[in-house]
């Protein structure tokens, strides 16, 4: 076997010299990749954070103006025009001061992104006061119709009590039935001239011919 060669000083030199190269970088990229790692953690984060902020809630514009709907949905964070749709999908919106959200998609309250899109359902104003004057034409004319029939009941109903009245005076009355004399009895003519009912004559309350001794229709005469 044969004897391990030795190194030379010079050579023992240069690997220790690597050596402290090699641990030098080493500790130089430690912190350096470790900086790394939380700035990739710290962006995540904020992307996060960022997502979670631009989620919008959407207002209600339902009964604004196009050009008053158009500004609360820029002041709510939304960043993207809102589309406007005729109701009645016959005309182009235009100058949108003239028109009158009547609906909106999404519906108030909703959370969307920040960049969403949001559809307005509007009417023009010009026709939206017709249909009030329309509605209010039709509410008179029942009014006014109701006021009239009201009237054509009362004027009936008048009339005939009128005609009531008019049979009831030319129903001929009853004639009045004669008073009838009280009834009276009498033991004898003592109690009658008692009473100041003597003589007691024939149809007198009292009369009867057990008191008419002579029967001569006066009773009591003496």
């Amino acid at each position: 076997m044969s004897a391990p060669q030795s190194v030379s000083p010079r050579r023992r030199s240069r690997l220790l010299s690597a050596s402290s190269w090699f641990v030098a970088l080493v500790l130089v990229l430690t912190p350096a990749l470790a900086g790394c790692d939380q700035a990739s953690a710290k962006k995540t984060a904020s992307s996060e954070a960022t997502t979670a902020q631009t989620t919008i809630e959407v207002p209600d514009v339902v009964g604004l103006k196009g050009d008053a709907a158009v500004d609360a949905l820029e002041k709510a964070g939304l960043t993207e025009d809102p589309t406007f749709k005729d109701v009645d999908g016959k005309e182009s919106v235009w100058k949108k001061s003239n028109w009158s959200v009547t609906a909106q998609d999404p519906a108030a309250g909703e959370q969307v992104a920040a960049d969403r899109e949001i559809t307005l359902t509007v009417t023009h104003d010009s026709a939206h006061a017709e249909a009030s004057a329309k509605a209010s034409a039709s509410a008179a004319a029942a009014a006014e119709a109701a006021e009239k029939a009201a009237q054509e009941k009362a004027a009936q109903e008048a009339q005939q009590a009128e005609e009531a009245a008019q049979e009831q005076a030319q129903e001929p009355e009853e004639p009045a039935q004669p008073a009838q004399k009280p009834q009276a009895y009498y033991r004898n003519c003592a109690e009658a001239k008692a009473a100041g009912a003597a003589p007691l004559y024939q149809g007198d309350p009292g009369y009867r011919s057990a008191l008419d001794r002579d029967h001569d229709g006066v009773a009591c005469e003496k």
